[in-house]
């Protein structure tokens, strides 16, 4: 049984049904409404709490640039990989006890990297950390769609700014706290206390529930595969959107306070203007969708996140220091290329299910392209000991990020559908997704 996909304009009735979600279990929606706040909270604040302290990690545990490339590209790495993997993890132990996996293993990771004595063991722990947060980043979303069908809209919203704020005050945080501790471990520290707040309200709900709420995922007697989205040039448009807009986002978040330091910035402000470009994200990323909804096409949008990343790597490239604030503002407000992404693949899409997997083929293929950035800019900078070849680069790679934007923004959708059998009235069936 073969699915065909094609591409078609935006505004034909759908006819293939989508999940209806599910309700809270009695008594659990405050357990679960904190859960995926507390959730969103932790998603980022492990990446951007490292990048703050990464020079004195390096110093420390005599890390040279390659390594703390590899460091910085663990995230990415996890999210192609671990994320890929999540859906069967969810099959197997349900989704309350995917994010109980996902919690512990960000625990557990984030308090062991701070015991770390060389790069080898703290490039371990780290990988362990950057699993629970990819696991996350896949879950999150769902549990949402199925657990608050009727409030999509505002728990999108506030955990997107969870999300943001997390990463924002990790990023301006660490400094601080290791400045006054004596010690990067302590500055990293802190924040598996802050994963530890997420579990509770995870094991209320699991001890709530009568069965770990697995569902069948069925089309037409048959899983779905997401095979044909391969021979389907939007869908590649958007994979190489997501993937370009990523790998620069991590190459912010692991090398730009070092980038603001080698030009004459000190630690504390470098770790402060971190924070300016993560707290920008937050209302942009509460803006951009609700502006790309109301449009019926969204190439402006990607124009101006587009250019806005453009200037403030150029700036960064010609007066770091004399600039610094600015470069931040505008970098910041290219980060909005993030959630214009994920608006896009939720609107090339026609259904619930067709969005997951259109979700799963452009990230985890975009996680792969992404995870080539931030080890380059660390080999780059070893080799010539300076960040402009690597902001030249970064440069020209907005325009491939560019060109994929202007495709995958046209007024047009993917359609999921299946030739009718001999003996089938119609020629499509229900795709569901695998929550």
């Amino acid at each position: 049984m073969t699915y065909i996909l094609h591409t078609s304009r935006i505004g034909a009735v759908s006819d293939i049904e989508t999940d209806a979600g599910h309700a809270p279990p009695q008594g659990g929606a405050g357990a679960l409404g904190a859960g995926v706040i507390l959730v969103a909270l932790n998603l980022r604040a492990g990446i951007t709490s490292l990048g703050a302290v990464l020079g004195q990690v390096q110093a420390d545990l005599g890390l040279d640039d390659v390594q703390a490339g590899l460091l910085t590209t663990l995230p990415v790495l996890a999210f192609a990989t671990v994320g890929a993997l999540t859906p069967l993890l969810v099959r197997q132990a349900g989704l309350v006890v995917g994010m109980l996996t996902s919690g512990l293993l960000l625990v557990s990771g984030l308090a062991l990297r701070t015991t770390a004595g060389s790069s080898t063991t703290l490039l371990l722990w780290t990988a362990v950390a950057m699993a629970g947060i990819a696991i996350g980043n896949v879950l999150l979303p769902a549990a949402v769609k199925r657990y608050f069908p009727y409030r999509l809209g505002v728990m999108t919203w506030l955990y997107t700014m969870a999300m943001q704020f997390g990463s924002a005050v990790a990023a301006g945080g660490t400094t601080p706290l290791a400045d006054a501790s004596g010690s990067w471990r302590a500055g990293l520290g802190a924040w598996a206390l802050l994963a530890v707040l997420a579990l509770p309200p995870w094991i209320i709900t699991l001890r709530m529930r009568s069965r770990d709420g697995r569902v069948s995922c069925t089309a037409g007697g048959q899983r779905p595969t997401e095979i044909g989205l391969a021979r389907n040039p939007l869908a590649w448009s958007l994979a190489e959107f997501f993937g370009l807009q990523s790998l620069s986002a991590y190459v912010v978040m692991g090398w730009l306070p070092e980038i603001y330091q080698s030009a004459g910035v000190d630690r504390g402000t470098a770790g402060v203007l971190l924070a300016v470009v993560m707290a920008l994200a937050a209302p942009i990323a509460l803006l951009l969708p609700a502006v790309a909804g109301r449009l019926p096409d969204q190439r402006l949008l990607v124009v101006a996140v587009t250019v806005a990343m453009a200037v403030g790597w150029v700036g960064l490239a010609v007066a770091p220091r004399s600039g610094a604030w600015w470069w931040a503002v505008l970098l910041g407000i290219g980060s909005g290329a993030f959630p214009l992404a994920l608006t896009l693949i939720g609107l090339r899409a026609r259904t619930t299910a067709m969005t997951t997997s259109l979700s799963a083929f452009a990230q985890s293929a975009g996680y792969v392209l992404a995870i080539a950035g931030p080890l380059t800019v660390g080999v780059l900078h070893q080799l010539t000991g300076s960040w402009t070849p690597s902001l030249v680069l970064l440069i020209a790679l907005l325009i491939p990020q560019l060109v994929a934007g202007l495709s995958a923004g046209q007024d047009r959708q993917i359609q999921w559908w299946k030739p009718a059998l001999s003996g089938e009235r119609g020629g499509t069936h229900s795709l569901r997704a695998c929550w």
